[in-house]
């Protein structure tokens, strides 16, 4: 487990009323979860930074904001991709 994991379960289970253990089954919940970058994911795309946000305000490109990263699920792009 890295050690960025671990600082964020020891956070959830410092949240009063929540747990690491409750942060663990939302994740599982949420199915395949493995994600890239904005960055990552406009590169596969071949369109720029600017373009992906529009993409997203638009609707056309799933993303989830974490923290101030922003995050889009492997599944979503390659739907995307593959139309």
């Amino acid at each position: 487990m890295s050690t960025f994991l671990k600082s964020i379960l020891e956070i959830a289970d410092a949240i009063p009323g929540y747990s690491a253990d409750q942060l663990r089954r939302e994740l599982t919940a949420q199915g395949d979860s493995r994600t890239v970058t904005l960055r990552e994911a406009a590169k596969s795309l071949h369109i720029g930074i600017s373009t992906a946000h529009r993409w997203i305000a638009s609707g056309k490109l799933n993303a989830t904001h974490v923290g101030r990263r922003i995050l889009v699920k492997l599944s979503d792009l390659e739907t995307l991709i593959n139309g």
